[in-house]
């Protein structure tokens, strides 16, 4: 499954670069104008609608179904229905719920508007253009801009013609709108955290410890332990109280269920640091044969690139997506220069550039969660990956392969102006209801405030502090003694806080 996802998105994020070298939406690989040798003639709009597809399929079915039967395999042993069938209900319940949303936008808001603009004047002298198929159409347009220098310039008019849109493609926008929210915040912040967090990775490595240092050390890391154990059976015995001693209102269970979530959120937190902490010291104490120094180093390294690239996305934007003219090309020129002498540098480049926006998506996710406590922690780790982390990442992952391909083309229009991605997405933009959001460029905005809140929210905090155990403790007897329910005890450990290794 995980290898199926894996290539969905490689599908997507190679698009772009497929699409430009095939270059179908040229004048010359259209019309067959001039030389069409070096078109490659393959059909980009049925890939686009394949690749499109399959990601709806998987975001829509696939991942809910197993997220539903993970959940319910859980529950099995107190249900009597099977996992599979709970997880069929649920997924019935999910797409019944989409239908209703996108059937009524869809009869409701199912046109787009493609604007025009018309030009009439009289020709007095035929010119011949050579057009090159391979080249840009910019020096044609620069050919036909000589008419309007004439003393008799060419009248104008413009408009907006409207059509209607299919149903696959107003369902694609939806979703391309959906993951468009969790992209600019989440990118936002992993635009920052990612590079900042690999450079800090380095600063605070672990060194080695002395005797009596492990010692210390150890003790506080046996007393944190403790006291998340603590916290964790109060909340597993809070729960089942809860459950068979009180009856609440619907707003109030959703409530309590939201409250909970929070605390739980802490907890998984704190039990986060606490390894991760946990393997720093057995790797600078019991474990130093072990302990490679040049890790940091290459975490430095990744983290200065990263910034780079970080900054150079930022830079980009504000040169050339949001100011009207753009100030710049700036990454375009960039691109376009390999185009000329070795196309698949530019095409690297631009697979490059749109996979760290993905990678940066999903570490904005996480530290996001490590911070406000309002989503689910879902870390990737190397061969001890849950379950249910691998399928939320996974749905991050597809919903957010839409609009990354769809920014990145915004963002690289010079490179991608012949392309057929350049097409299906003018053509999502302009939907009705979704075109307010492009035209007023709300997304691009929203993706570098929140890309400068995180930057000067991660330096003056720049560490993942863990949540006190004792206030969550505290809460969970607040909530006890609301509930008229015994008190837990008080933590039998106080140790002082955990020391930064």
């Amino acid at each position: 499954r995980g290898r199926w996802r894996s290539t969905i998105v490689e599908l997507v994020v190679l698009g772009l670069p497929l699409d430009v070298s095939n270059g179908s939406g040229s004048l010359g690989c259209s019309y067959d104008w001039g030389d069409d040798s070096r078109c490659a003639r393959l059909n980009m709009e049925t890939y686009w609608a394949t690749v499109f597809t399959l990601a709806l399929a998987w975001v829509l079915v696939f991942v809910p179904v197993c997220m539903y039967a993970y959940e319910a395999s859980d529950e099995e042993a107190r249900s009597s229905s099977p996992a599979w069938c709970e997880a069929a209900k649920a997924e019935a319940a999910t797409l019944a719920a989409f239908g209703v949303v996108v059937g009524c936008m869809f009869g409701l808001l199912n046109q787009f508007a493609i604007p025009y603009a018309e030009y009439k004047a009289e020709s007095r002298n035929a010119t011949t253009l050579v057009y090159d198929a391979a080249t840009s159409s910019r020096n044609v347009l620069e050919a036909m801009g000589d008419l309007g220098e004439s003393p008799e310039a060419p009248s104008s008019d413009s408009g907006a013609a409207r059509l209607p849109a299919t149903f696959f493609t107003y369902t694609t926008a939806l979703m391309s709108w959906v993951g468009w929210f969790l992209f600019c915040i989440w990118g936002g912040i992993g635009l920052a955290a990612l590079p900042l967090d690999l450079i800090f990775s380095y600063v605070h490595r672990p060194v080695p410890l002395g005797s009596a240092e492990v010692a210390e050390y150890k003790l506080q890391l046996q007393a944190r332990a403790e006291e998340l154990v603590d916290v964790g059976k109060a909340l597993q015995n809070e729960r089942a109280e809860f459950v068979t001693a009180h009856r609440a209102s619907f707003w109030k269970m959703r409530r309590r269920e939201a409250e909970d979530r929070v605390r739980l959120n802490k907890l998984k937190q704190a039990v986060y640091i606490l390894e991760s902490e946990l393997r720093d010291f057995v790797l600078c104490s019991t474990n130093r044969e072990r302990y490679d120094p040049l890790v940091y180093v290459g975490h430095l390294l990744l983290g200065l690139l990263a910034l780079l690239h970080s900054i150079l996305w930022i830079v980009h934007v504000v040169l050339f997506v949001l100011v009207d003219p753009p100030v710049s090309p700036f990454l375009n020129d960039y691109l376009l220069q390999f185009e000329q002498w070795y196309p698949l540098f530019a095409a690297l480049a631009c697979v490059i550039f749109a996979a760290y926006l993905l990678l940066a998506t999903i570490k904005g996710a996480f530290k996001f969660g490590m911070r406000f406590f309002l989503i689910d922690l879902h870390p990737m780790k190397y061969n001890a990956t849950y379950m249910n982390h691998m399928l939320f990442n996974v749905a991050l992952f597809l919903l957010c392969a839409f609009p990354v391909a769809q920014f990145t083309t915004i963002s690289f229009a010079y490179y991608a102006q012949f392309s057929d991605a350049a097409t299906v997405f003018f053509v999502i933009e302009h939907l009705t209801f979704f075109t307010v959001f492009f035209e007023n460029k709300v997304f691009e905005y929203l993706l570098v405030i929140s890309c400068a809140l995180s930057t000067v929210y991660l330096l003056f905090a720049p560490r993942d502090e863990p949540a006190s155990a004792a206030k969550l403790k505290a809460s969970l007897n607040r909530r006890r003694a609301d509930l008229h329910l015994p008190l837990n005890p008080p933590a039998a450990s106080q140790f002082p806080p955990h020391n930064s290794l």
